[in-house]
């Protein structure tokens, strides 16, 4: 996000907005807080890890080291989102159940609609993911979300039931 920040908080969590809306605890007892008035608050986290995962185009560790290092878990769904133009995201997914993924059709339909909402895009954008590019239409006449995009076969595999 252009003119944002991530910050560590002294209350131990990650803010992703704008610096000079960030105020530190001077003083014992007083918390530090983020003056969110302009609505410039991106991200609010508990987990301290994310922070280094905030900046970069790559993974900055393996998904063996996140899970290791409990950045997160198989419980977790996270979609990572930088706005490379006014239509065009890049996101990147730690999925539930299978960690890094190459692409989620959801979360980039998510994506689209929240970056319209809030005024970052139009209601067409071109999702970029690992795995492609997605396109996403918030369709003003029906309030319908239609996605079109590349499938590919990635893999094959047996179960034993």
């Amino acid at each position: 996000y252009e003119g944002m920040d991530a910050l560590v908080g002294q209350d131990g969590r990650v803010y992703l907005g704008r610096q000079e809306n960030y105020f530190p605890s001077v003083e014992d007892g007083v918390p530090s807080y983020y003056d969110n008035s302009d609505n410039s608050l991106q991200l609010v986290s508990d987990n301290a890890k994310i922070f280094h995962l905030l900046y970069g185009e790559g993974w900055p560790l393996s998904q063996r080291q996140m899970r290791r290092e409990r950045c997160f878990t198989k419980a977790d769904y996270i979609e990572f989102a930088s706005l490379l133009s006014k239509n065009r995201i890049r996101t990147r997914v730690w999925e539930r159940g299978s960690g890094i993924t190459l692409a989620c059709g959801t979360g980039a339909c998510a994506t689209a609609v929240a970056a319209a909402l809030t005024g970052r895009s139009g209601r067409k954008s071109r999702i970029l993911m690992d795995g492609g590019t997605l396109e996403v239409t918030w369709d003003k006449t029906d309030n319908h979300v239609y996605m079109t995009g590349p499938a590919e076969f990635v893999f094959e595999g047996e179960i034993e039931i």
